[in-house]
């Protein structure tokens, strides 16, 4: 059994990604910016394809099943069709979500332009929270699980609750059905503070730490209720987004101001509303899981996804909620992840399967499938390099953390998600107080409020957190009082930070690197940010990672086992 899963398809959608399943294995999940280098990349991931292809050795011929993200006859009925009835929307306003329900009917007879069909392969539209439900599902590792899904939109839902157990993954409800979306209000007020679209979530949630929350500010838009149908409503008259708007209505506008512009000084206003807009979406969240409880009162483990399940302060309330035994968030909870939950459910509805073998590490090797010596040979009269064993790269680029340097790690497979998870990462000091600031100078360009996360020897985790693993960057953690003023670097203003917990299993050379580095200073961690440039996607080829260090302030570049610095 061969199982292709796409998603992606115009503007109105992002995280492109190709998902293959072969006799069960997942042999490759990568998102299509990897390949075309367009963050967030929204068309058909033809790219993505072709490595996956590749990578398992076989033809498209071979596919038996391709599963894809959406249904575009719900969408259009959804986006188009009730708007227009229930918000007396006119249909020209929002003619481009009926285009982009043509475009996604077309799909298949896109793909078949660029690869050949053959008789035996099915194509299947799914249900997109579904999606999300099996990317998290079937890699958790649970026999039995409630499954919450929290998004933006998808083509109906924006919040469902799914049940696994075994093999069987069934819909026990939904909690909101666009355009009432916890995941577009909190984007539009990350947007409302000129922080994006797309990638503004993340920043609103670091911007969150420096405020603090009124609790009643968004009260009477966001209503909690104890009817276990809709335990959410969001009072729409605030909104115009799904009417051909931008976000905020008029009366949204009177109630929140004008919209901060890109070079006004952030403010205590500013900062106070965004912790009030991530105490909002923590507080939803928790009273939906009470009532996830009442649906599912004998289960013990809980599965999160979706876009809003990359809130690393959301999944730590959750976790500290205590309600469920086990927790699970896979890396890749927002749309990148959708083609890998594609592939999983055709897989098990075909083939009765319900247990996968899964680690993030499912993209490209950076050695064995790119040539690096003809990438070296290319900037001969740029850079130099020498070749090492594991044990002295891995002493050597301890070292250059050790004194405060900056170094690029590019290492095996590529990660699926968005967290760099120690293959394709940027590492510098954790004890460094200047930290930061040299890496947003010199390297990242970010805005400094945003913080850097640490990837640490599970081991001595809890040692210096209040928490013992979380091995894909997806919680938040305190760090521990008597420890903060040793790792500055990867302290947010508020006491915590986002840890990564690392173990010999799962990324043995990662681990020797920071068992190393532990060695030399008694740090067991590294500060970790994704190799990349500012607005730049995750670096996939050798010439990529070298381009880099060539274009910015890095002081070395491991790849493989290269060392490699500037002449």
């Amino acid at each position: 059994m061969i199982v292709l899963g796409i998603n992606g398809i115009n503007d109105l959608f992002h995280d492109a990604s190709a998902t293959l399943v072969v006799d069960g294995q997942i042999v490759a999940s990568v998102e299509e910016e990897r390949f075309n280098r367009r963050k967030h990349s929204n068309g058909i991931p033809f790219e993505a394809i072709r490595f996956c292809l590749k990578k398992a050795g076989i033809a498209f011929t071979d596919i038996d099943h391709i599963g894809y993200y959406l249904d575009p006859s719900v969408l259009k009925q959804t986006f188009v069709d009730d708007v227009v009835t229930r918000y007396g929307c006119p249909p020209d306003r929002i003619q481009y979500y009926g285009d982009a329900a043509a475009r996604i009917a077309a799909v298949n007879s896109k793909l078949a332009e660029a690869f050949p069909f053959a008789a035996k392969t099915r194509f299947h539209f799914l249900n997109h929270h579904l999606a999300h439900a099996a990317s998290a599902y079937y890699l958790s590792g649970f026999s039995e699980a409630a499954v919450l899904t929290i998004d933006g939109s998808g083509d109906r839902e924006t919040s469902t609750l799914y049940y696994g157990q075994g093999a069987d993954l069934k819909k026990v409800r939904d909690f909101l059905i666009y355009p009432e979306s916890l995941g577009y209000v909190y984007t539009v007020f990350a947007n409302h503070l000129a922080l994006g679209w797309i990638e503004g979530a993340g920043k609103l949630m670091g911007l969150a730490g420096f405020g603090k929350a009124d609790t009643t500010l968004l009260e009477d838009i966001i209503q909690l209720h104890p009817d276990p149908a809709r335990p959410v409503t969001i009072d729409m008259s605030f909104f115009d987004y799904h009417i051909g708007g931008s976000g905020f209505s008029e009366k949204g506008q009177a109630r929140f101001g004008a919209p901060r512009t890109q070079d006004q000084p952030l403010s205590a206003v500013h900062f106070g509303l965004a912790a009030s807009v991530q105490a909002m979406l923590e507080k939803a969240i928790l009273h939906i899981l009470a009532v996830v409880k009442q649906e599912l009162p004998h289960t013990k483990n809980l599965c999160f996804s979706g876009g809003v399940a990359l809130n690393v302060c959301a999944n730590r309330r959750i976790l500290d909620s205590a309600q469920f035994d086990g927790f699970f968030v896979p890396p890749a909870a927002y749309d990148g992840g959708t083609s890998l939950g594609c592939a999983l459910h055709l897989n098990t509805l075909y083939t009765g399967q319900s247990d996968y073998t899964f680690d993030p590490y499912t993209g490209p090797h950076i050695t064995e499938e790119y040539d690096v010596k003809t990438a070296l040979c290319q900037f001969v009269d740029e850079i130099r390099w020498e070749q090492m064993s594991e044990a002295l790269l891995c002493e050597k680029a301890a070292g250059y953390i050790a004194e405060n340097k900056i170094i690029a790690w590019a290492q095996g497979r590529m990660e699926s998600g968005p967290r760099a998870l120690g293959n394709r990462s940027i590492l510098t000091n954790a004890a460094n107080p200047d930290a930061k600031m040299a890496l947003n100078t010199r390297v990242k360009k970010r805005e400094e409020f945003r913080p850097y996360a640490s990837s640490v020897l599970e081991e001595e985790a809890d040692k210096w957190f209040d928490i013992a693993r979380s091995p894909h960057m997806l919680l938040e953690a305190h760090v521990l009082e008597e420890k903060q003023r040793l790792i500055p670097g990867v302290v947010h203003v508020d006491g915590t930070s986002r840890p990564q917990t690392v173990t010999r299993a799962a990324n043995p050379r990662y681990y020797r690197l920071i068992q190393t580095f532990h060695a030399l200073t008694g740090i067991p961690m590294v500060l970790n940010t994704s190799f990349n440039k500012h607005g730049e996607p995750i670096v996939n080829t050798p010439e990529e990672a070298i381009k880099v260090l060539l274009e910015t302030d890095l002081d070395a570049l491991f790849l493989g086992n290269y060392h490699i610095t500037r002449r």
